[in-house]
């Protein structure tokens, strides 16, 4: 990896790339959850929440990560059918409610680094 000096001397504006890269990773996340539903959401939270409690390798995480997102989406589906028990709420409405604000404070926590 060159870096950021050797961005700028090349002349590349690196704080417009870093937005830009930002900007369209949240577009395309926005995409593929579009694409996946929100359900999607559980593939993104489990391996983050994962390596900030456990850290190491993300070979280590990746079965951990199956094993706990199909636990927590199994304790999800009943907790959102035993609150709403007459009403069948779907499972990706309570998903984007835990997931939305975990990502926001996943992005807030990463940029007071």
């Amino acid at each position: 990896m060159l870096g950021e000096a050797a961005a700028k001397s090349l002349g590349i504006k690196v704080g417009m790339v870093r937005c830009l890269v930002v900007i369209a990773s949240a577009l395309l996340t926005g995409a593929a959850v579009s694409l996946a539903g929100v359900i999607g959401f559980i593939g993104m939270m489990v391996p983050n929440l994962l390596a900030i409690l456990f850290g190491g390798g993300r070979m280590r995480l990746m079965i951990w990560s199956g094993w706990l997102g199909a636990i927590l989406l199994l304790v999800i589906d009943g907790a959102a059918r035993h609150v709403a028990y007459p009403v069948d709420v779907p499972v990706g409405i309570v998903l984007a409610l835990l997931g939305g604000p975990f990502f926001i404070w996943l992005f807030v926590r990463s940029s007071r680094r």
